[in-house]
């Protein structure tokens, strides 16, 4: 299955058209800034207190890759300005299935994205 760009917006993302909730929380996560509008979205990472951003094309490990040596130990995620959505991906240790909200992102991780990208924007939380 081809889960890159099953979907233009998130809202498009319906749970019944995917095998599995793997799936569906990938086709979801795809749907935020990178799909037909990348060129408006922006690629982030939070790397040691630091928020590194790059808009338009490109993967995390394109954008970033020398910043870091483990993609899955970083918050990272996506802000599309076309939908007001930004993904946040949070670090995870192998084998752990823990459902994250809004409130495990940390408190100087907010404060810089909403410097960067304002207030106008609702959070999705993989």
């Amino acid at each position: 299955m081809n889960w890159y760009k099953t979907a233009q917006t998130l809202e498009e993302v319906r749970k019944e058209d995917y095998e599995n909730d793997l799936a569906f929380e990938a086709a979801q996560y795809f749907s935020i800034g990178q799909n037909e509008t990348l060129a408006d979205s922006y690629c982030w990472v939070f790397i040691n207190g630091r928020l590194f951003v790059k808009k338009g094309n490109g993967t995390h490990n394109s954008n970033f890759g020398h910043l870091f040596s483990n993609l899955d130990r970083i918050f990272r995620g996506w802000y599309d300005t076309t939908q007001n959505l930004l993904s946040v991906v949070v670090p995870r240790r192998y084998g752990d299935d823990s459902v994250f909200t809004e409130v495990d992102i940390p408190n100087k991780l907010d404060k810089a994205l909403r410097r960067k990208f304002g207030n106008n924007f609702e959070y999705k939380v993989f």
